[in-house]
């Protein structure tokens, strides 16, 4: 019996800080998730830094919290 061998690559991944600072309670966003894909929401609540921030899925009517360096991209829909 062969013994398989793989060598796993190991990567850092830099993720840039977003900035929430001009989204407000009840604006409508596209929101981009590197794991969950696309989908539309409105922004529900916010830390005063801006750091983290709760959607609401207008799909699925479920409630998220976000930081902002987790990847995720808001964009204001306009």
């Amino acid at each position: 019996m062969k013994k398989r061998t793989s060598a796993v690559a190991t990567s850092t991944t830099t993720i840039d800080a977003q900035n929430w600072t001009t989204l407000a309670p009840g604006d409508k966003v596209h929101v981009q998730h590197p794991e969950m894909g696309k989908f539309q929401a409105v922004v529900d609540d916010k830390t005063h830094d801006s750091h983290a921030i709760w959607i609401l899925r207008e799909d699925l009517g479920e409630r998220r919290v976000f930081t902002n360096l987790e990847g995720v991209r808001l964009v204001p829909k306009t």
